[in-house]
């Protein structure tokens, strides 16, 4: 994927990030190396390759003065570790993704799990697996306390359906590299408050208590689309 420089502006912008005139070229250079880079490892056979959930191990160490752990990768001894994290024992790990792969992690080491474009059917669904799992994991968890189901929503709030799908599939393909024209009929929040509220209420039956929202209007019209979400949208869902 060629990297324009239209295209680094457009994520500076997002971002709230000014690039001076002279350095947009230098970035545009490194963000299409690491996306060359990317694309190498994804053409990669890592069907053997064990998941790199061990760094999490060492989470439960932060409690520590002094802490000692000897894992196969990370080992640690004669270090001490000040200042503490504001939560205790450590800050909650979310973990991301929605392949079995991603619930098992979340089943065996996290204090909560995030999904991203699925329906609400799956969400449902692959919670039952990170409870099952869980428990097979003998970590029995709380789906309602103690445990942080969550889910990424790209939004659009208009009261022209039709033109926050066309909004959303233009945002997303440009996003993704790849067309969501369809897509985001089933996996985005769309059209106006009573609209996006049914959409995100569909997720709350299915277990969901916490919300990215991802709105996808474009930087020219996020705070529009962030305080008509705060003042139509949100009462209906607290």
């Amino acid at each position: 994927m060629a990297i324009t420089r239209e295209d680094v502006l457009h994520v500076a912008a997002l971002a709230r990030l000014e690039i001076p005139e002279g350095e947009v070229e230098g970035v545009r250079e490194q963000l299409g190396a690491i996306l060359e880079a990317v694309g190498k490892v994804s053409e990669l056979d890592l069907a053997d390759v064990e998941p790199t959930s061990h760094p999490l191990d060492l989470v439960n160490q932060w409690a520590e003065d002094e802490p000692r752990f000897q894992g196969k990768h990370y080992q640690l001894r004669d270090v001490t570790f000040f200042p503490k994290p504001v939560q205790k024992p450590h800050p909650p790990i979310w973990i991301g993704g929605r392949s079995d792969q991603a619930l098992r992690r979340a089943a065996r080491v996290g204090d909560g799990w995030v999904s991203y474009v699925v329906t609400a059917e799956r969400y449902r669904a692959s919670l039952e697996k990170i409870e099952a799992w869980a428990s097979e994991a003998g970590r029995p968890l709380d789906l309602k306390q103690g445990f942080e189901p969550a889910h990424v929503a790209f939004t659009v709030i208009d009261d022209d359906w039709e033109r926050a799908r066309a909004t959303a599939a233009r945002s997303l393909t440009k996003q993704y590299n790849q067309p969501f024209d369809e897509l985001v009929k089933r996996y985005c929040v769309l059209g106006p408050p009573a609209r996006c509220i049914e959409t995100l209420e569909g997720f709350v039956e299915a277990g969901a208590r916490t919300f990215v929202l991802g709105f996808m209007a474009g930087a020219d019209r996020a705070q529009e689309q962030i305080e008509r979400f705060a003042s139509e949208a949100l009462p209906a869902l607290r």
